[in-house]
Parts: C-alpha cells; sequence; structure tokens
C-alpha cells in the first residue's frame, strides 16, 4: 500500500474492534507522541497496566501436591508410605489449595514484558517503565506464547480490567519476531499487513454503526442465492461484511469494504473500477430475499488514497455506491465520513 495509516488511526480502529472505546479516553491519546507501532503500544500497554497495579492482580486456587515437614490440607498417605518420606526424612505428602497470583493472564502480561524488553530499539524510557513493572510479576511464571494460549484466559465480572490488557499483549505478540542469530525480538509493520488491516477496516466500520447506531442492528449476513435446483452445497457462500437495515427510511444497505490501496484499475491510460468487487456486490443486492420490500443500497467502500470517490449508480431500483474514507484524518472526520455514507 502507498498510503498508510496513522498508528493512532490503528488504534482507535482496533478499540472498536474490539469493543473498549472507553480506553480511547483512558489512554489520553493526545498525550502518546510515539510514531512507531512498538514504541507506541508498549506505551498503551504500560498506562493500561498501572491501574491493574493499583487495583490488585488477579488470583486463583491450584490443586497441589507436596513433600513438606508439617500437614498441610490432607496428608496423602499413599505417597508417603510409598516413598517412606516420614522414616527417612521425616516429611510426609500433603494434598492442599494454594491461593496464587501465578495465574494465565499474569503469565502472560509477564512473558510480554519480557519480549519488549528484548527489543533493541524500544524507547529507552519505556523500558525503564517495563522494568519497574516487570519487579510487581518476579513471582509470576514466563510462559511460552502461541495463538491458542490467549483463548484460554477466562473472564469474569472481577477481572474484566485485564480484558483490553490481554488484547494489547496478543497484538504484541502477533506483531514480533524473534531475531536468532542475536537473540532480540523485532517488530512486523502491522499496518503494512493487508490482510490485518482488511479484517481491522472491516471490523471497525461495523462496529461503529452498531455502537453509534444500535437501531440500524448492524451485522454480518448470508445471503442464499435466488437459484432454482440441486446441490446447493456447490454454491459459494455469500456473507456480507456489513448489513444495515434503516426502518426509518425502509432502506437496506449492504456495506463492503476492501482494503485496496486503489478503487479503481489503470488500463491503457483508461481507470475502471475492479470489476470483481461490483459483480460481488450485485449478488449480494440481486439474491437478497427481501429486495423487494426496501429501498436496497449497495455500498463498495476503500480507504482514501489521495482521491475522494462519491460515485452513485441506479440499477432498477437498487442504487450502487463506490466511496471513499479518509482513514489519516483525525477521528471526528472519519466518523462523519461514516455517517455521512449512509445518508
Amino acid at each position: 500500500m502507498n498510503f498508510k495509516v496513522p498508528i493512532k488511526n490503528i488504534y482507535f480502529m482496533l478499540c472498536y474492534s474490539w469493543g473498549f472505546l472507553e480506553q480511547l479516553d483512558e489512554t489520553k491519546l493526545e498525550n502518546i507522541d510515539k510514531k512507531n507501532f512498538y514504541d507506541f503500544f508498549t506505551e498503551v500497554l504500560v498506562k493500561s497496566l498501572q491501574p491493574l497495579i493499583k487495583k490488585g492482580f488477579d488470583r486463583n486456587y491450584f490443586q497441589k501436591n507436596e513433600e513438606i515437614r508439617t500437614i498441610k490440607g490432607k496428608i496423602d498417605f499413599s505417597n508417603t508410605f510409598k516413598k517412606m518420606s516420614l522414616k527417612t526424612k521425616g516429611t510426609i505428602y500433603c494434598d492442599y489449595e494454594e491461593y496464587s497470583y501465578n495465574v494465565l493472564q499474569n503469565q502472560i502480561i509477564k512473558t510480554t514484558i519480557i519480549n519488549l524488553l528484548k527489543i533493541k530499539d524500544l524507547d529507552k524510557d519505556l523500558k525503564q517503565e517495563l522494568h519497574k513493572i516487570s519487579l510487581y510479576f518476579k513471582d509470576i511464571d514466563r510462559i511460552k506464547l502461541d495463538q491458542k494460549i490467549f483463548n484460554k484466559v477466562l473472564f469474569h465480572r472481577n477481572n474484566t480490567i485485564y480484558k483490553f490488557i490481554i488484547n494489547i499483549c496478543q497484538l504484541i505478540y502477533e506483531n514480533i519476531l524473534l531475531n536468532d542469530d542475536k537473540g532480540e525480538h523485532i517488530f512486523r509493520t502491522f499496518e503494512e499487513n493487508e490482510e490485518k488491516m482488511a479484517k481491522l477496516f472491516e471490523d471497525f466500520v461495523r462496529k461503529y454503526y452498531k455502537h453509534h447506531r444500535p437501531e440500524l442492528k448492524a451485522k454480518k449476513e448470508q445471503i442464499q442465492w435466488n437459484f432454482d435446483g440441486e446441490n446447493y452445497e456447490m454454491l459459494p457462500k455469500m456473507e456480507t461484511d456489513i448489513s444495515l437495515l434503516d426502518k426509518h427510511t425502509n432502506t437496506k444497505y449492504i456495506i463492503d469494504t476492501k482494503y485496496y490501496k486503489d478503487a479503481v484499475k489503470e488500463n491503457y491510460g483508461n481507470y475502471k473500477f475492479i470489476s470483481a468487487n461490483l459483480y460481488q456486490l450485485f449478488a449480494y443486492l440481486n439474491n437478497y430475499k427481501d429486495k423487494d420490500k426496501y429501498k436496497m443500497k449497495g455500498i463498495l467502500l476503500y480507504p482514501e488514497n489521495g482521491q475522494k470517490l462519491d460515485y452513485i449508480y441506479k440499477y432498477k431500483d437498487m442504487d450502487i455506491e463506490i466511496k471513499t474514507i479518509n482513514l489519516n484524518q483525525d477521528h471526528k472526520a472519519i466518523k462523519n465520513r461514516l455517517e455521512e455514507i449512509i445518508k
């Protein structure tokens, strides 16, 4: 991609995608002046950990079986007699529960901090902050991170403060690489990963309407092919990125987000819209089962790359629109454009 989305706007979109809009205020974006990905999100992590440290870490009970000199919990007679520990060492085996801070979410945070400290170019002040914070995790185990482990964290009403922090840790994990030659960690550039940015763009637009325009019931929606015949399982699935229904104006919106560098393609000096995207949107509109009940509007939405697009075409009673949104502007302007798109 030739255009770049500012880090603050990526964070803005992530907060919508994750459902943590309150963090946009709490982290005070205007006070974060870091311009690169790893410094920015390290500072977000540091700021997010401060209230957790004040509140206190989450704990849980763990079942332990240990060889000790005094009775704790229940005596494990089987192991005690089997291993002759009482006779030879004056110890006994006991089963007991331990209330410990060494829970998965704290282990993920500690491991993330250690990985960040291995980044050579990380801001020095942030490294000092991380060193200070790491002292609070001295009794927590370091673990090996993978994609699945983040989904194993159990959240409940008493530890919801961890949800945002674990999301930040996962984001950092997904964009960090180990340099085996030097034993250092380096960052991938998130905004240059088109697949991730495409998913984020789609999630952001849908979650924006879901939060600010709840009456439109923003959602993904499966559309069945309006075909006669057998073997429907052979037909490809059609699923919208964003479906909206404005009951006040009786308008059905189907929005397809496309995170492409350009909304048009050049062919011998002639510029044309990307045909595959138009065919896809047209198929959604034409096969929508209740298309005769509503005023149908299909919108292809691209990030703006130097030129704002606002094209509207008519097919029978349907509107087909090609629009862009500038993701390199302030948050208020982005919100205004999203509202403008569905007027």
